[in-house]
């Protein structure tokens, strides 16, 4: 790839993102339609199976429950609760503050 096809691509990526698109859709559009004009249509062919590699990771299912966990923690009410109570005994420690976000954290 010559350093022309590069700069047009990643202005193309700017033109998308300052038109309101996501980054991730500018990105995927400009490295969709670089791919195809770079190495042709067999790079559609190998979209697929790399894309269904990743999705079907079972690594990748922590990440939409841990935030289902965060949303229950704060909608429940028990982050509040957890955060007060180690505020009232860590609050007296030298950095008091500093150790209770880290423990309402973990």
């Amino acid at each position: 790839m010559s350093i022309a096809m590069i700069g047009l691509g990643f202005s193309a990526m700017l033109a998308l993102m300052l038109l309101g698109l996501p980054i991730v859709t500018s990105m995927a559009a400009v490295g969709i339609v670089g791919g195809i004009a770079a190495y042709g249509i067999p790079f559609l062919d190998s979209i697929a199976p790399v894309v269904w590699g990743v999705q079907n990771d079972n690594l990748l299912t922590c990440i939409p429950l841990f935030v289902l966990l965060g949303e229950l923690l704060l909608r429940s009410g028990i982050a509040d609760r957890m955060y007060t109570t180690l505020a009232a005994w860590l609050g007296r420690l030298p950095g008091g503050l500093l150790h209770t976000n880290i423990g309402s954290s973990a």
